[in-house]
């Protein structure tokens, strides 16, 4: 989790955010272990304004709706960019890819799967694939009410933490781990980027107990 401050944009700029503060949850094992320390975390029926950013997972999605249905929910635009990409070589017009990131922005995902449709040479499972994601997440796909609002549109920060907070100490050349050494370095790497040195504390007591 994240929180910052706007930066005021310039003429005819959206905002961009200064990340204040940054708080992790990392749990290997089924989903439904991470939720529940997300949830403890950051529990539901707490009164602060909740923004997720989060890639086109079914599960996340369906997760966030059930436990969190007056938050705000944005997919990550640089996913959906992505899955755009992906089709562009079968577009008639040779800047369809910019001009498919300008719809987005704008909030005319309509015209996006007009587009699409009429690529007769694209192949019909791709096809039916990209148009069910686009509907399927289209109540939080509305990138030009967010970004007016001044409101992230990308999960930037959190794909670098997974590199910065467990990556870059965890898969080093030659590294082996136990099923318990790998849990007790994951919860010591979250609370030391949290910030959270009285975790760390805890951890070690309960170690030597």
């Amino acid at each position: 989790m994240f929180k910052g401050v706007p930066r005021q944009p310039k003429a005819n700029k959206h905002y961009s955010w200064d990340i204040t503060l940054s708080e992790y949850v990392a749990k290997r094992g089924h989903w439904k272990l991470f939720a529940k320390e997300f949830e403890r975390l950051l529990p539901p029926e707490s009164p602060c304004q909740k923004v997720f950013i989060t890639d086109g997972a079914l599960w996340i999605g369906l997760w966030l709706l059930a436990q969190y249905p007056d938050a705000v929910h944005i997919l990550d635009f640089y996913h959906v960019c992505e899955k755009l990409a992906k089709v562009a070589a079968w577009a008639d017009t040779p800047d369809w890819f910019g001009q498919m990131k300008t719809h987005l922005l704008a909030g005319r995902q309509l015209k996006i799967r007009q587009s699409i449709l009429k690529m007769n040479q694209l192949p019909a499972e791709q096809k039916d694939d990209l148009l069910t994601y686009l509907e399927n997440n289209e109540y939080r796909m509305k990138y030009d009410e967010y970004r007016n609002k001044g409101l992230m549109i990308g999960s930037g920060p959190i794909e670098s933490a997974h590199r910065t907070l467990l990556q870059v100490r965890m898969k080093r050349s030659g590294q082996r781990w136990s099923d318990d050494g790998c849990d007790k370095m994951i919860k010591l790497r979250v609370a030391l980027r949290s910030q959270k040195f009285d975790l760390i504390t805890n951890i070690f007591r309960k170690s030597a107990a």
